[in-house]
């Protein structure tokens, strides 16, 4: 791990399922078991990093779930979200989880999402 940077707060979408991954039918979720399966046999995994290590870095992290309000493939995210994030004085948001941010959380950021 870089020393110069910090993982300060995991923000969740909790919309979600538990695998982070929102699948609404029967042949999504088949398709995407198949995927995963052709995946893991095409990528060979290789180990460069401790990962009981990571795990435990990510459990001890902060963490947040949000329920931004769906707006076509906008996450709109308001004050009181925005309020939770704003202590954390964050430089930057790496945003994985939801599709366009929107809404007050986009000026709790130094350089922004």
């Amino acid at each position: 791990m870089d020393s110069s940077l910090e993982l300060c707060l995991l923000i969740h979408d909790g919309r979600k399922n538990s695998n982070g991954i929102n699948t609404k039918n029967t042949i999504s979720k088949s398709l995407l078991k198949l995927q995963l399966q052709l995946e893991s046999k095409i990528y060979k995994s290789s180990f460069i990093a401790n990962k009981q290590e990571i795990i435990d870095y990510l459990k001890a992290t902060p963490s947040i779930s949000f329920h931004p309000t769906k707006k076509g493939h906008q996450d709109i995210f308001s004050k009181e979200d925005a309020d939770k994030i704003t202590p954390y004085d964050l430089d930057i948001i790496l945003n994985l989880e939801f599709d366009s941010i929107q809404g007050e959380i986009l000026k709790t950021t130094k350089h922004g999402i």
